[in-house]
């Protein structure tokens, strides 16, 4: 291998490892509030919203523990009325649920009805609300009816 050549590999090999490092300490400093976790212990489930506020607005550290305070306060109101609105608005998607239910298990035999019950109380289960919440099918181990 000549010499021109493996300072070409070389200097190849240290771009695509500066790339990497790179890429990875950018990810790590967006994800930092993540990996910490110390506002969302204290019960900030969005830190970022917080710091945006403190930097825009200039807080004083007394005023940026009140809007801590706030944030977290209003973050457990939102996650309740969304638990409540998801409750109210259901109803819908578990009627639609229900009739295709209904069909499916008309075209079944008793034994594979047996079976589908199963998996249609898992689905229910996992999806109360009548549908794929949350982005849709995870991934991982499927149990023994094959979901």
């Amino acid at each position: 291998m000549s010499a021109r050549l493996k300072g070409v590999a070389v200097l190849l090999a240290v771009f695509a490892l500066g790339s990497v490092a790179g890429g990875g300490g950018a990810y790590a400093w967006l994800r930092r509030d993540d990996i910490s976790g110390s506002e969302e212990q204290r019960g900030l489930r969005n830190p970022r919203r917080l710091r945006a506020l403190e930097r825009s607005l200039d807080l004083t550290p007394t005023q940026r523990g009140q809007v801590r305070a706030i944030l977290a306060q209003s973050g457990d109101q939102r996650r309740q009325l969304a638990q409540e609105m998801f409750e109210r608005c259901g109803d819908g998607l578990r009627a639609q649920h229900d009739a295709v239910s209904a069909q499916i298990r008309a075209v079944l035999t008793p034994a594979q009805r047996a079976r589908y019950d199963v998996i249609d109380a898992h689905q229910r289960e996992r999806f109360p609300f009548g549908g794929a919440m949350g982005g849709g099918r995870r991934r991982g181990p499927r149990g023994p009816e094959g979901f």
